[in-house]
């Protein structure tokens, strides 16, 4: 369900006197901060760009001699487009202002429909589907010479054969992190810059937990990851909630660069999985007045570290450390991986 937030911003904000919090002006915009807070539209939009840069800044991601180059991932969501629309102003600015980096940009495709990928058609960036993760590592993810509608349904089969709506999600969320590192290795790019919100890294962390990645929940949730012989994972909007997201499309212009391709069969099907339950959970939370539940999660999820263990092995699928005694795959990939009756697709991902 798409909500128009600003509307509703706006109707709420009418019925309040209070007045901006950086400004004289009267408020239009409440923030989440909390219930005595808001904003003016310029002021939001301020807050907002904000965030962004200074989750660049403080963790200092293109500075002190560190790559310039990124890969920049998009899905058409709403997170992704303002993530765009942040780089591409703040490239623009003046040089003591302006960004410094040299983004490629690509987007990453996950919906099954037939014919998606002309839908995201793209002559200004990379268009790539997460099918193409299940080619032999000796091929190339950018060949056009692929039947790339052959492979989604590839995909689309393996995905059927799943034996529960969780492993079905759980997969499609390892092969698209999958995907983005061997597409940034590729490109030979050591940095990717990812739409992860505060929302939606919250809801991978209590997913994550009860599917048994406890231990890898802190650097799955982290504003930068880093994994040995693997691209730097960065997420500049880990602090940005989905509703300010929202809102700030509208305000910029850019609602309409926004991309619906997601809701496909898949997010149709009937069931429930843990991944599902957990955004309901959130989402309840929220509605009945919990409003720093995203706030408190992430605060918890970044101080969950595993014990140090000097025999903790690599997971062949998820690429992350485990500290079991075991070779192969993490007890939660092994978990997943029982519930798929043929994986012979995605074989050559776990040897």
């Amino acid at each position: 369900m798409r909500v128009d937030w600003l509307s509703f911003q706006r109707e709420f904000m009418t019925k309040s006197s209070l007045q901006c919090v950086k400004c004289p002006k009267e408020s239009t915009i409440a923030g989440a901060e909390g219930k005595n807070v808001a904003y003016c539209d310029g002021c939001y939009g301020e807050m907002v760009t904000h965030k962004f840069r200074s989750a660049l800044g403080k963790r200092r991601v293109f500075k002190d001699g560190a790559a310039k180059e990124a890969l920049v991932v998009s899905d058409g969501s709403p997170s992704s487009v303002f993530l765009l629309g942040q780089i591409r102003d703040a490239l623009q600015l003046n040089p003591h202002q302006r960004l410094v980096m040299q983004p490629t940009m690509a987007t990453v495709v996950s919906s099954t429909t037939e014919g998606v990928m002309a839908r995201v058609a793209d002559d200004q960036s990379i268009v790539v589907h997460i099918a193409a993760v299940m080619r032999p590592l000796d091929q190339k993810l950018m060949d056009k010479d692929r039947d790339a509608e052959k492979e989604i349904r590839d995909l689309a089969e393996l995905l059927s054969c799943c034996k529960s709506l969780t492993a079905r999600d759980e997969i499609v969320r390892i092969l698209k992190e999958r995907l983005i590192l061997r597409l940034a290795d590729e490109l030979g790019l050591s940095t990717v810059l990812m739409a992860d919100t505060a929302d939606e890294l919250a809801r991978l962390s209590l997913s994550s937990l009860c599917i048994g990645r406890g231990g890898q929940i802190s650097e799955m949730t982290a504003g930068v990851e880093k994994r040995k012989g693997l691209p730097t994972i960065v997420r500049p909007l880990k602090e940005v909630r989905s509703k300010e997201i929202a809102i700030g499309n509208r305000l910029f212009g850019w609602e309409k660069e926004v991309i619906y391709v997601e809701e496909d069969e898949m997010t149709k099907a009937l069931g429930y999985s843990i991944h599902k339950a957990t955004d309901d959970f959130i989402d309840n939370l929220h509605s009945e007045g919990f409003q720093a539940t995203v706030s408190t999660v992430l605060s918890t999820s970044s101080k969950v570290h595993p014990d140090a263990n000097p025999t903790s092995s690599l997971c062949n699928l998820c690429l992350r450390t485990f500290s079991k005694e075991l070779v192969g795959m993490c007890p939660p990939c092994q978990s997943i991986m029982d519930e798929i009756p043929d994986w012979s697709r995605i074989s050559h991902l776990i040897q």
